[in-house]
């Protein structure tokens, strides 16, 4: 495999944009430093593809580039607004980068023409450079069966009947996550509690303090996000209410705070669907691909079991 400038970096103890800086011949980097980097270039014969960097910064013309085959597109089906598609897109660069690959994403193709844009780039663009077109369809996440996952989670563990809290119904990955809740509800016999209308942390706040005045029977709930499942966490220890065992959460996401704060969380596998997207652009190909996500169990669901 070709070396990156992620390689470079690594090689010679510098960061991403310190090469970035060499590979310009700007003034701001110190001359050994400069001599550094471009030994350790030399040493892992690494070569800096100035038309690829030339399109990323606006400055190169087509006529100076070969051109690339037209499905060098990513079609990922995802709501931009939802919080996992910056894991995403970061998981998608970091692909790129080993990869040797740049990368630019195009977003809300079907409402700005974005398939037009994406074949006016492609006819100008370097073959390594990756054009991400949301939203699409060849890869999604498991956002139903993982909802069903969760849910049947919080029930096993004898939390009685479980919320879904969060998120919009109109939109389509939210839906999706609804839909696998209301299956396995129906599953255990039980009637579905939805409180939706919004996705941030304050939310959450809110959410908790009306499911225990309304809704006092319910100790459990799914959340759209981390953020509103946070919300709900931080209103819990207000109260004093055991975290886990006095009422259990699940959040979306598995933010580094999840993982702080011990709320249990569905974490998708932003890797395998980066590299599952990108294969696409090399290899083709017209299969549907299902990219699962992982419960992560912690205490704000099992408590101190």
């Amino acid at each position: 495999m070709k070396p990156t400038i992620l390689d470079v970096a690594a090689a010679a103890g510098v960061s991403k944009s310190t090469v970035s800086l060499v590979l310009q011949d700007s003034p701001l980097v110190k001359a050994a430093t400069r001599d550094a980097v471009r030994k350790v270039m030399a040493d892992l014969g690494y070569v800096y593809n100035a038309a690829a960097a030339g399109l990323r910064a606006g400055r190169a013309q087509a006529h100076h580039m070969p051109a690339v085959q037209s499905a060098a597109t990513i079609p990922i089906s995802c709501d931009l607004g939802d919080p996992m598609v910056a894991p995403f897109v970061a998981a998608l660069q970091r692909v790129a980068d080993a990869r040797g690959m740049g990368l630019t994403i195009l977003s809300n193709a079907a409402q700005t023409g974005g398939r037009k844009i994406t074949t006016r780039f492609s006819e100008a663009a370097a073959p390594n450079c990756i054009f991400a077109l949301h939203p699409m369809g060849s890869a999604r996440l498991q956002e139903g069966l993982a909802a069903g996952q969760a849910t049947r989670h919080l029930l096993g563990l004898g939390a009685g009947p479980v919320a879904f809290v969060g998120g919009q119904e109109h939109l389509p990955i939210h839906a999706q996550r609804m839909r696998g809740y209301h299956e396995r509800m129906a599953r255990a016999g039980l009637e579905p509690l939805l409180i939706t209308g919004g996705d941030d942390f304050s939310f959450g706040k809110r959410s908790l303090a009306k499911m225990l005045a309304d809704y006092p029977t319910h100790r459990a709930a799914l959340c759209i996000n981390d953020q509103v499942a946070l919300g709900m966490v931080d209103a819990l220890r207000e109260r004093g209410i055991p975290l886990g065992d006095g009422f259990r959460v699940v959040g979306w996401g598995d933010t580094p705070a999840a993982e702080a704060l011990g709320l249990s969380s569905l974490r998708p596998e932003m890797g395998k669907l980066a590299e599952v997207c990108i294969d696409w652009v090399l290899n083709g190909g017209d299969r549907q691909h299902e990219i699962p996500l992982t419960l992560v169990r912690r205490q704000s669901s099992t408590g101190g079991a």
